[in-house]
């Protein structure tokens, strides 16, 4: 399922969103390689300008 394009999809809903153990890095994207303090969607946001085409809902989620 991919979000509307005018909102950010929700990284914990997202298959490649991962909690990292760095305390000042604590969220992840395993699609894009990356770890940060906010969510990796608002990151992808600001170094594109779009929103995130890695969205994966995760199985099982309703």
């Amino acid at each position: 399922m991919r979000e509307t394009p005018d909102r950010a999809p929700d990284c914990l809903s997202c298959a490649h969103f991962w909690i990292t153990w760095d305390r000042d890095y604590p969220r992840g994207c395993r699609a894009f390689d990356i770890k940060s303090s906010r969510l990796p969607s608002h990151e992808v946001f600001a170094a594109t300008g779009a929103h995130c085409p890695a969205y994966l809902r995760k199985p099982g989620l309703k």
